[in-house]
């Protein structure tokens, strides 16, 4: 009994720390895809290209059926016209609406044809995580780097009038600032003037006094 407390107990914090793993390397590549957006989309494109050269072996020298293949491939071809607007993503659209039924799609007849075949669960895993889920988890990092996905949080803390406001304010600082150099530098010039006249004035005098 004991001995099976402490199983239960290993397994729960087995599976905490690997959700605490799984979201803090999420949230530094959402990060790294926010700052580097431009590669992320290189990448995403070379590893789609990746993927469908091994779904074309798996169909040649695994002998994969048709369908299996064919739906991958089509699912990420759907997926790949997010890369003409990246990382502008409009859930809305008919891209994103057909790319996410065929997720779906693409999941089940995976998942039943690895069941039907008794691939062990290592070798399910991993043909899954590799023909499957790394593209769509790829754009679902990605969303983070689109601007959009901001836009609702950034105009409750920015109204749309306070740039303009902000860029009106640092003008008329600027202007002010200028002015008060040119005041400065007139006040400057004049004084030197005065000092110079002074100056003048004691030294004819000085003249003066000594003939």
């Amino acid at each position: 009994m004991f001995k099976a407390l402490l199983l239960i107990l290993g397994l729960i914090v087995i599976i905490l720390f690997g959700f605490l793993s799984i979201s803090t390397g999420t949230y530094y590549l959402a990060r790294l895809a926010e700052e580097n957006t431009a590669q992320v989309k290189r990448l995403i494109g070379i590893s789609t290209i990746i993927i469908l050269v091994v779904h074309l072996g798996l169909l040649s020298f695994e002998g994969f059926p048709f369908y299996l293949i064919g739906i991958s491939v089509l699912t990420h071809v759907i997926y790949s016209k997010f890369l003409t607007k990246f990382p502008f993503i409009n859930f809305k659209s008919l891209e994103a609406i057909l790319s996410l039924f065929m997720t779906i799609i693409n999941n089940i007849i995976w998942i039943l044809y690895l069941s039907n075949r008794k691939f062990n669960m290592f070798n399910s895993f991993s043909l899954l995580s590799l023909c499957v889920w790394s593209i769509p988890f790829a754009y679902f990092i990605s969303l983070n780097s689109n601007p959009e996905s901001y836009s609702s949080r950034n105009s409750r803390k920015f109204p749309r009038n306070s740039f303009k406001r902000n860029s009106n304010f640092n003008q008329n600082s600027d202007n002010n600032l200028n002015s008060v150099y040119i005041d400065n530098s007139e006040s400057d010039s004049s004084s030197g003037n005065l000092v110079f006249k002074l100056f003048s004035f004691l030294d004819e005098m000085k003249k003066k006094i000594l003939n």
